[in-house]
């Protein structure tokens, strides 16, 4: 047991720190949903006659006014009382009988408490109400068999428990009036809403192959492994959504807690990684700060959950303040959005603008069913599928574009291995070789303690082109640099002070193949300081930006035409096998600049890690 715990805490270690916080999120939700959902509550269903209630309202102790057909009547205003009666018609539109007395009828109760008056009498068929429970909270029907009336005069009052309820409560108890029995209303909602489950569960089984994919992803060590696990998330919890958002009827059982409950997290963790998933594609300063931010959100939504599942909070509650804070986290995705957008390339801005446009749906969608513009997620779902195809499309291409470039890659590696000769003889010439000898030799007889450190310089230089034939990694550009200092020390017996270096260095937190700095510092001496009459100078530099680190060996030497051929005779392979090197094993490249009586700026661009 001891043995697999260990092995379990070291699998656990190799994971990226972004997943184990997600998976920690959705642990959370998962234990909130079951604290939360404890109460049960029936739905049932409804006939073939119309029913419209005709009559007047008041909100709390206000006027009295005629109810007009399509008005909207706030839900969350106060408490709302409707008095009137139900005229009922057949399906052709004629008047039938405006007496409810012996009807059965089914009413939408979307989060509303309902109490209906009969004379003296009052009843209660909803589960929002304080003396049914206070945990119930829930969107479900409920019917009532109408007692012989002489009049058929009814009043209803509706309360809503909840401060950022829903506001077109009201316009839906008087819209959704059923007369079906209740068996037969199950039936016909059941049948309404299935092709919006069977998406949701195509959803789901969507997000399971990408879960496979990204296994398979991470063992090939993909980059876009880092990136299909936050898509299947996204897929996963946004099929839940479809399958539990169904108009009227509840997705297995009659718990109205745990639906609603169910469904509140799932919108939650839908749109969380839609905005983690915009995340990745930014890049630099804007991926590292959106990602603080995100985290930030990524808490206040946990935080949320657990407020819920102590009862400090309803579930369906803490929608509005969460909408909020993902506002705030969509305008920072949009400003850096726009500014990714502009400079990436043309996969990412397809993903990013949609993933951006999505975004804004849902905040759409959300805060148009609080001023009552409509109801649902017609925006999000909309959008959804045209997403999810841009995201799946995406994440095929990169997973192919990956395999292709994983097995280029292999091939440039041989190419290399069976170059590595080529690069030693290069970086080594005979002609520096004999030069730092004689200069040694010359030191034996005046400075023996300079010719003691010229040849340890020797060695350690000579020991550094060789390592580098094995050398299968990039390197620390410190140690780059360290073995560079070999190297100037002995040129400096060389030259003495008709040869300056200077070095300006920003940046060392990067990496870069062996050998990659020294033969272009010794390409600055031989081909542009070794011309020149008077003194020179060599200066190297390094720095970044948000996206690349950058290396500059700059000369005042007597410069040339990079595109033409040098005239010396000899074969110049150096700096192509630099550039090859560089391009297999980090991504980079080389800009040259020179002018002739000038000088030559040579730059290195390496590309920070993603």
């Amino acid at each position: 047991m001891k043995n697999f715990w260990t092995k379990f805490i070291k699998t656990i270690k190799k994971l990226p720190l972004g997943l184990i916080g997600c998976l920690l999120f959705i642990a959370i939700c998962a234990v909130s949903l079951g604290v939360i959902s404890k109460n049960t509550s029936v739905s049932e269903g409804g006939s073939f006659l119309s029913a419209e209630f005709r009559g007047e309202y008041k909100i709390d102790d206000g006027e009295w006014k005629t109810i007009s057909k399509g008005e909207h009547i706030s839900a969350t205003s106060g408490d709302v009382t409707l008095r009137g009666k139900f005229i009922f018609t057949t399906p052709d539109g004629e008047f039938y009988k405006d007496n409810v007395s012996g009807f059965t009828l089914n009413f939408y109760c979307n989060h509303i408490s309902v109490a209906l008056h009969l004379g003296e009498g009052k009843v209660l068929f909803d589960a929002e109400n304080p003396r049914i429970g206070v945990d119930a909270c829930g969107a479900l029907w409920s019917s009532f068999t109408f007692p012989q009336m002489a009049d058929g005069i009814v009043e209803i009052v509706i309360s809503n428990p909840h401060k950022h309820g829903n506001e077109s409560a009201i316009d839906q108890f008087l819209e959704k009036v059923r007369t079906e029995t209740p068996t037969l209303l199950t039936k016909t909602l059941a049948k309404e809403n299935d092709g919006f489950r069977y998406i949701g569960f195509s959803f789901v089984a969507i997000a399971l192959g990408v879960f496979i994919l990204t296994v398979v992803a991470f063992i090939a060590k993909l980059r876009i492994a880092h990136l299909l696990w936050v898509i299947g998330f996204w897929i996963f919890f946004t099929g839940g959504v479809y399958i539990l958002d169904v108009v009227d009827v509840f997705l297995w059982n009659e718990h109205a807690p745990f639906n609603t409950t169910a469904l509140c997290l799932c919108q939650m963790l839908s749109n969380f990684f839609l905005a983690l998933f915009a995340t990745r594609c930014l890049s630099g300063k804007r991926k590292e700060i959106t990602s603080w931010v995100q985290v930030g959100f990524g808490s206040i939504t946990m935080l949320l959950a657990v407020l819920a599942a102590r009862k400090v909070v309803r579930i369906f509650d803490i929608l509005f303040y969460w909408h909020i804070a993902y506002a705030a986290i969509v305008a920072v995705l949009i400003g850096f959005g726009i500014r990714e957008i502009l400079s990436a390339g043309k996969g990412v801005r397809v993903v990013l603008a949609s993933s951006l446009v999505s975004m804004l749906c849902i905040l759409g969608d959300y805060f148009g069913a609080r001023l009552a513009l409509w109801d649902g997620l017609y925006l999000s779902k909309a959008v959804f599928i045209a997403m999810l195809v841009v995201a799946v499309s995406f994440g095929i291409y990169t997973i192919i574009l990956n395999y292709k470039m994983s097995i280029r890659t292999k091939e440039m590696e041989e190419e290399l291995k069976n170059t590595s000769i080529a690069i030693m003889i290069s970086q080594i010439q005979p002609h520096f070789l004999y030069n730092s000898l004689n200069s040694i030799a010359e030191l034996c007889v005046v400075d023996p303690k300079r010719a003691e450190k010229a040849t340890i310089n020797f060695s350690r230089y000579l020991r550094g082109n060789m390592g580098a034939l094995n050398e299968r990694k990039t390197i620390e550009f410190e140690d780059e640099l360290h073995h560079l200092s070999h190297y100037i020390e002995l040129e400096k017996l060389r030259y003495g002070d008709d040869l300056q270096f200077e070095y300006d260095i920003q940046a060392t937190d990067f990496t870069l193949p062996a050998l990659t700095v020294q033969p272009l510092v010794e390409n600055a001496v031989n081909h542009g300081i070794r011309y020149h009459k008077a003194k020179g100078k060599v200066k190297i530099s390094s720095f970044s930006d948000e996206d690349n680190d950058y290396v500059t060996i700059e000369d005042d030497g007597v410069g040339f035409d990079p595109e033409a051929p040098m005239s010396d005779g000899r074969k110049h392979v150096g700096i192509e096998n630099v550039k090859h090197r560089l391009a297999v094993m980090c991504g980079g490249s080389i800009e040259i600049k020179s002018e002739r009586g000038t000088g030559t700026l040579v730059t290195i661009r390496i590309p920070k890690e993603k």
